[in-house]
């Protein structure tokens, strides 16, 4: 209810679809965004976004002026990252790794972190991933991420998705209050005194101690 009244109040011009899973207790993603895509015009292509992400313009502009026709944007793996992580080759990813997938063996070295952002042309949301994510949703496993069905797809031969690379650009997925202490240090400079009143310190690799 809060994210509707912003946005429609930020944005009166705008047309805003809204789309409610109403199993959102049991269901995970991969639900959600088959409803929503079950709700976007075929003719259009679709901007991803996971909605707790903090970044500057400037990452978005990179996704939208990569030249491929599919692009997620991803960041080199670093240590206190966590979720799904991908592998990538010559500018394409080439594996999906979710969570459950990193084992206490997992190498991460030369992996990178999804950021959650991506671009795909209606072709591929049409023939592709509409079909994909619904049926898994609906006949495989409702508590999914979507990211699962994205590994699959990079398995495919004749499909590609471009790994935009951000290194060095600032964004922050918030998942905790720490996540949100560092990112208020990255984003709100004039909030640094606040931080440090109440004995929170961010170093230089952007983790937090209290």
């Amino acid at each position: 209810d809060d994210v509707e009244k912003f946005m429609r109040s930020a944005y009166p011009e705008a047309e805003l679809r809204f789309v409610h899973n109403a199993r959102y207790d049991e269901t995970n993603n991969i639900v959600s965004l088959s409803l929503a895509l079950d709700r976007i015009p075929t003719a259009d292509e679709v901007l991803l976004l996971e909605c707790d992400l903090i970044f500057d313009l400037d990452v978005l502009r990179r996704l939208l002026d990569n030249p491929a026709p599919n692009v997620a944007l991803v960041d080199s793996y670093r240590t206190g990252m966590d979720g799904t992580v991908l592998s990538v080759a010559d500018g394409v990813i080439t594996g999906v790794f979710p969570t459950h997938a990193q084992g206490k063996d997992f190498d991460y070295e030369g992996k990178f972190k999804t950021l959650n952002i991506y671009r795909f042309d209606q072709e591929f949301c049409t023939k592709t991933l509409r079909p994909l994510v619904s049926w898994y949703a609906d006949h495989i496993d409702p508590t999914s991420y979507y990211e699962l069905v994205l590994g699959m797809l990079t398995n495919l031969p004749s499909l590609h998705i471009a790994a935009e690379i951000v290194e060095g650009d600032r964004w922050i997925e918030v998942d905790d209050p720490n996540d949100l202490a560092v990112g208020r240090f990255q984003f709100e400079p004039d909030r640094r005194a606040f931080t440090e009143e109440f004995g929170i310190r961010c170093d230089f690799d952007l983790r937090v101690s209290v």
